[in-house]
């Protein structure tokens, strides 16, 4: 998983080096290691090892990467990086006839570093050495993957690298490379559309034209921060409540040539269980809130529509909507009513998950919002981690079941951790959902 510090990288490799270092010294003893390049170390160090990052470049075998879930564009897409570092030992002291004189100290640490690397190539989520994960906690648990190799470099490169006006000998060092680190990408601001109809079609210019619909699903993600995407076609769900649920409930239409609005101009929307009360397709609520302009209609949905004097219900599922446009010309003397329409878009009416769950005698309770009854829909789909539960009537669900209540889900309390709910409602999902259980 992309990671958004490349200093979490360094701060770990540092922990595993001086883990791995002290496991080979003498009791007792210790090391300091530093992020600093070589020359910004103190002259008078002392049992110091230096892993300075010095380089980088982007991982060749990972330009190509697909955006996250086939969406967006360049941004949406992890940049994978390979990081350079150079490991050196600072260290002085001792005489030259003790076994701790300096160069030999530094020769001795130096082996102990690169057997360090050698015996732990590869830092994950598992990796540990003697005590806690290496992986620090702000990239642990995403499946990060870090590989260590030690770079061939010869005699003269490394001669070159230290040389300079002023210095012409090296120091003893060593060059690794670490790969790959993928950069964390722009979150997604919009979830893949659903094509629901296909063809061509022609109009003149005065007639409405609808391009597609679009609404916003606000939800909490499962690093706990919150998040809201654009969804193409629209997925709405009619939280009750007053304005602070309204983003959920709001419908956009989009297109050319819908307005403004004028006592000639509706809103039709259809679904198929109106068939059964004898009803086509009904106008918009003249009590809704609607936002009317040339290019585009907003709409706060309401869970009832009243038509012709009798009340419908807007139940689960997928709804299509239209533009109607109505105009009086007089041309000859004579008064002509014309009508124009426009093509049919599609949108979705789904439920909405309540958080946080409750936890009560090994069960676990999620709500859903009370506009919605499960008992009553067609069709109802609940996945727990990638799993499909299967419905039960069951007082206490077994694993890998659900009960479904009219305006709750209960499961069997899962083992401790983050899990994921998906909940469809005859065919339109619920907002994302997470939880720690």
């Amino acid at each position: 998983m992309p990671l958004a510090s490349l200093g979490a990288v360094t701060r770990s490799l540092l922990d595993l080096l001086k883990r791995g270092v002290e496991a080979q010294l003498p009791p007792a003893s210790s090391v300091k290691v530093t992020p600093l390049s070589p020359d910004k170390v103190a002259s008078d160090a002392q049992n110091t090892l230096a892993f300075y990052l010095y380089h980088l470049t982007e991982h060749p075998s990972f330009k190509n990467l697909p955006p996250l879930r086939s969406v967006g564009h360049v941004e949406h897409t992890p940049m994978a990086l390979t990081l350079f570092y150079i490991l050196t030992v600072h260290h002085e002291g001792a005489e030259e006839e003790d076994e701790d004189f300096a160069p030999y100290w530094r020769q001795r640490l130096m082996g102990h570093a690169m057997k360090t690397f050698h015996d732990v190539p590869i830092v994950d989520d598992d990796t540990t050495l003697g005590g806690p994960p290496i992986l620090v906690d702000s990239i642990r648990g995403l499946g990060n993957r870090l590989e260590l190799s030690l770079r061939p470099i010869e005699p003269e490169e490394a001669l070159s690298f230290w040389a300079n006006e002023e210095r012409q000998i090296t120091r003893l060092s060593a060059y690794y490379e670490v790969s790959a680190v993928l950069l964390e990408p722009e979150p997604l601001d919009r979830v893949p559309g659903i094509v629901s109809t296909v063809g061509l079609w022609s109009a003149p210019r005065s007639t409405p034209v609808l391009h597609r619909s679009r609404s916003a699903v606000s939800f909490v993600g499962p690093d706990g921060r919150d998040q809201t995407l654009t969804v193409t076609p629209a997925r709405i769900a009619l939280s009750a409540g007053g304005p602070t649920d309204w983003p959920h409930r709001r419908l956009v239409l989009e297109g050319e040539a819908l307005g403004p609005a004028s006592a000639g101009s509706d809103v039709w929307l259809r679904h198929p269980s109106w068939r059964d009360l004898g009803v086509r397709e009904a106008r918009v609520d003249p009590s809704w809130i609607v936002d009317w302009t040339e290019r585009r209609i907003i709409i706060d949905v309401e869970p009832t529509l009243s038509h012709e004097g009798s009340t419908l219900d807007l139940v689960p599922g997928t709804y299509g909507a239209r533009v109607a446009h109505r105009s009086v010309q007089i041309v000859a003397g004579e008064r002509i009513e014309l009508r124009s329409t426009s093509a049919e878009v599609s949108f979705g009416i789904g439920p909405r998950i309540a958080s946080p769950p409750t936890v009560a005698s090994g069960l676990t309770t999620l709500g859903i919002d009370p506009e919605v009854d499960l008992t009553a829909a067609d069709d109802v789909e609940v996945a727990l981690d990638g799993v499909r539960l299967v419905p039960t009537t069951e007082s206490t669900p077994a694993a890998g079941t659900v009960r479904l209540e009219p305006h709750e889900l209960v499961i069997a309390t899962p083992a401790a951790g983050l899990h994921a709910l998906r909940l469809l409602v005859d065919g339109v999902d619920a907002q994302p959902y997470w939880w720690t259980a």
